[in-house]
């Protein structure tokens, strides 16, 4: 069990971003909609984190694995159906370098609801 989370694979939870906008069918059951419901909070709107969460990683001494924006699409804003198309080389390249530094790559999606290729299939968890 993680020191600071309930999620097995990551020590760290942190969410300077909440909120999200449902954007396709895989949206349905989302955890974050669920949850934030619950709270009384309402989902759909996207805030920045009070000071304390936002910059609590500045107050981190070890390393950890930290899992970043559980309770946001932050760093998947571009799947919207009319944004850019996400180049494959660019994820491939990001794929490499998280090889080279030992770091585990998990490719959630592609933009506008595009398959993800062959090469970025496949799932790594932290040890």
């Amino acid at each position: 069990m993680a020191e600071n989370t309930g999620i097995l694979w990551t020590d760290n939870t942190w969410n300077p971003w909440q909120g999200c906008h449902k954007v396709s069918p895989g949206c349905m059951n989302c955890y974050m909609y669920r949850d934030k419901n619950r709270y009384g909070q309402d989902p759909a709107t996207v805030i920045r984190s009070k000071p304390a969460t936002f910059n609590l990683p500045l107050k981190w001494k070890e390393p950890a694995k930290v899992f970043i924006c559980s309770w946001s699409d932050f760093f998947i804003e571009e799947a919207d159906p009319d944004a850019r198309i996400m180049q494959t080389g660019w994820a491939l390249s990001l794929k490499e370098q998280c090889a080279s530094a030992g770091t585990p790559f998990f490719m959630k999606q592609m933009s506008a609801g595009a398959p993800i290729p062959k090469e970025l299939q496949g799932q790594e968890f932290p040890r």
